[in-house]
């Protein structure tokens, strides 16, 4: 029992499992997620697919085995941090004895009969206590000893909570152009987008996306409003909306032997497809300034100069016909026809709701602090030993021990220099 609790306890296993999720993470965002068992059999072949099914590399976060580590480094930083306290507290609460500390490298200086609290003041710590025959002691910084500690619980803290909200979280998409109105999915929340606009630079490169929209109760009662930009989200009750991305849409007409079948908003990447399933149109990809090159069409710049669309028809099932469309020209096929107008851009909000985040958060508040505390407060003691009427002072500390003693052995120079102008 007491090996699996050393087991569990070992700094060593952390870093390993650390590692590992780093690695699997690596899986994780390399391979394309939650794709259609088709597209990995096209783009890794069969033999990945066999791999994909037994591993769930399609769901890496969510697979048994990221989930077993993640649990078992879960029980490995717990098991530290529940054994390691009560050790942190000790060395917080007492001063080192000197036993075998009073070694040579440890020395800093020797003093005559000068009053031995005073030079533990001078260097900046507490009153000593005697820790040995003719030996005083004072400790400084001891809350450094939190620094590991602190990093064991923040780690552990972010991992969990950041955990649990992958898995319970809400999450759901709308998009539209300004005027839609949508529903949170499974929710009595509605969002209704008012404005959507796009700042380019003097050189068409994107600067920013800008959505307004209004969160509304199933009454419609305006119940938040706001922009939502990126890196800026809008939230309201535990809900975030984060402007997620943006393309372009249409007005599409259908028509079957000159008669109006159909009329709505067509979105960039959407298939209409007509009731009796004959007739399909695809919108492709979108050329607010199209310029015909040999290569092919290309954005000269996003103003709505020249605008096209690229489509694609099928009929009876099989694809029929592919091209660029400018606005308001039919395009027909058989006995149908179609034409798109009227191009415009729209906007697509990600709603999320985590009530973990903020308790990552406070994980990620306490690593940070955990992080000073190591790195800026490292525990330090001065001892004092005294023989035949002469002080030996001398300095312990785990880090920066040259340093430490640079500024220590400063202070008692000028101490000593304070001393001397006095007399």
């Amino acid at each position: 029992m007491k090996k699996i609790v050393a087991f569990m306890k070992s700094m060593k296993l952390s870093i390993v499992l650390l590692m590992v999720l780093g690695a699997a993470s690596v899986v994780g965002t390399v391979i394309p997620q939650n794709e259609s068992p088709q597209f990995y059999t096209q783009n890794y072949g069969s033999l990945f697919n066999s791999l994909r099914e037994f591993l769930d590399l399609d769901n890496v976060y969510f697979s048994w085995w990221y989930i077993a580590i993640t649990g078992l480094l879960s029980v490995n930083l717990t098991t530290c941090i529940i054994l390691r306290l009560p050790r942190v507290i000790r060395q917080m609460k007492t001063v080192p004895e000197a036993k075998d500390n009073l070694a040579e490298n440890k020395f800093l200086f020797k003093a005559g009969s000068s009053d031995v609290e005073k030079l533990f003041e001078v260097m900046r710590f507490k009153k000593p206590v005697r820790t040995g025959d003719n030996t005083y002691a004072s400790a400084k910084s001891t809350f450094g000893h939190l620094g590991s500690w602190l990093l064991h619980l923040g780690i552990l803290f972010i991992m969990v909570f950041f955990t649990l909200g992958n898995i319970f979280a809400y999450e759901t998409n709308l998009y539209g152009v300004p005027g839609t109105m949508g529903k949170l999915e499974g929710k009595d929340l509605y969002m209704k987008i008012n404005s959507f606009n796009v700042k380019f630079r003097d050189d068409y490169t994107v600067e920013q996306y800008i959505s307004n929209i209004d969160i509304l109760n199933k009454e419609g009662d305006v119940l938040k409003s706001g922009d939502v930009s990126v890196n800026s989200p809008l939230r309201y009750n535990h809900y975030s909306f984060y402007q997620n991305s943006m393309g372009y849409a249409v007005n599409l007409k259908v028509y079957k032997e000159n008669q109006s079948i159909y009329e709505d908003v067509f979105y960039q990447s959407e298939v209409y497809v007509n009731d009796d399933k004959r007739f399909a149109v695809q919108f492709v990809s979108f050329y607010p300034d199209m310029e015909m090159t040999a290569e092919g069409p290309r954005i000269k710049s996003p103003r709505f100069d020249n605008p096209h669309m690229l489509y694609v028809i099928f009929y009876n099932g099989y694809m029929a016909g592919m091209n660029v469309s400018p606005m308001g020209r039919p395009v027909s096929y058989g006995e149908y026809s179609f034409t798109v107008d009227n191009p415009t851009e729209f906007t697509q909000i990600n709603i999320r709701r985590d009530l973990f985040t903020p308790m990552a958060m406070a994980g990620a508040a306490v690593l940070l602090v955990g992080i000073i505390l190591t790195f800026y407060f490292v525990p330090m003691t001065l001892y004092a030993k005294e023989n035949q009427g002469e002080w030996s002072f001398y300095l312990i500390s785990k880090k920066n021990v040259d340093t430490a003693k640079s500024n220590l052995l400063f202070k008692y120079e000028n101490y000593r220099r304070g001393e001397s102008y006095g007399s």
